[in-house]
């Protein structure tokens, strides 16, 4: 029976681990709320369906206006067999030189997804 019927898990059971972590510092948290209110704002006024490249200029005017600084494409070099690659890494936004943002895009809802899946059955 399948797991979505009440089938048994294919996963083995693995053993629950007490995490502990420690507190952030005052200005990292912060910071990270800032952050989760300005990818909010801009998921709450513009919604799904946009390039990456949109969110993420709307991101930045979001944080800029809640006096984060940022800076924006950065390009980190990797170093591989004693030779420096400048093509490695890109990051999409770095806030106050403390945390990485990597911004996602998708062009469809969960219910457009399921819309499709209802349509495209063969049987």
């Amino acid at each position: 029976m399948p797991l979505w019927q009440g089938g048994q898990k294919a996963v083995a059971k693995t053993e629950r681990r007490q995490m502990n972590y420690e507190t952030l510092p005052e200005k990292e948290e912060s910071v990270a709320k800032k952050i989760v209110n300005a990818a909010y704002l801009v998921h709450k006024n513009l919604g799904p369906g946009l390039l990456e490249r949109v969110y993420e200029v709307c991101f930045c005017h979001e944080l800029a206006k809640q006096g984060i600084t940022y800076k924006r494409q950065i390009d980190i070099p990797v170093i591989y067999d004693g030779m420096t690659f400048d093509e490695g890494l890109r990051l999409d936004v770095l806030v106050e030189g403390l945390i990485i943002c990597e911004l996602k895009a998708f062009g469809w809802t969960v219910l457009e997804l399921i819309d499709s899946f209802d349509n495209d059955r063969p049987w």
